[in-house]
């Protein structure tokens, strides 16, 4: 039904079946982001409903999402985007763990070695959800900010290093003349095209 449908429809429409629900309908934000409907757990955290669209032709996890900024169904394949961005952590995590085994004996070895990269992500969005807090339409999507600190990883050993070379990265890549873009690892779609549309979420 991607091709009949509005994009901002079919999210009506979504948000109308969970309105129905008794006590879904309480949770339902007034505002949500482009893809999404959000549910609101006051105190707690929030959860975003993305609908979609099974893309039958590609298979393998392929989908459209409907985006209402962009105005146009987007296609999208968040399993391999996930596969991808774990690939690279744990990439970085085993030369660690190499590295350590050549000095440490094996029953020393920790049993559980947390991802910097990971980490970083997780102080990524938390920042990203206290700044934009009261402006959702402004706060970069999940993906742009797993896109932008994976990219920008290589290999730093402490999460305190990891957060010092990524955001300077970050800040180097900023002030390049032209537009900054962030493009899917998976299909290279343009992560930030709706930063063109409206340059106040870049500038935020």
């Amino acid at each position: 039904r991607r091709h009949f449908v509005p994009p901002a429809t079919f999210l009506l429409e979504t948000r109308a079946w969970i309105a129905a629900h008794p006590q879904l309908s309480k949770l339902l934000s007034k505002e949500s982001p482009a893809r999404c409907v959000r549910l609101e757990y006051p105190r707690q955290f929030h959860l975003d409903i993305v609908p979609a669209c099974t893309d039958h032709e590609s298979g393998d996890g392929w989908i459209y999402v409907p985006d209402r900024t962009l105005q146009e169904w987007r296609r999208n394949n968040p399993k391999k985007l996930i596969a991808w961005f774990d690939a690279e952590a744990n990439r970085l995590v085993e030369a660690k763990i190499v590295l350590k085994a050549m000095v440490m004996p094996v029953e020393r070895e920790p049993m559980e070695v947390k991802p910097p990269l990971r980490r970083f992500v997780q102080l990524f969005k938390r920042w990203r959800d206290k700044q934009y807090r009261h402006d959702d339409e402004l706060a970069p999507s999940s993906i742009v900010l797993m896109t932008i600190a994976a990219q920008r990883c290589e290999g730093q050993r402490s999460i305190g290093a990891t957060v010092t070379d990524i955001l300077a990265r970050l800040v180097a890549d900023l002030g390049k003349p032209g537009s900054f873009d962030v493009y899917s690892p998976v299909d290279n779609e343009n992560l930030t095209a709706k930063w063109r549309k409206n340059p106040d979420i870049l500038a935020a």
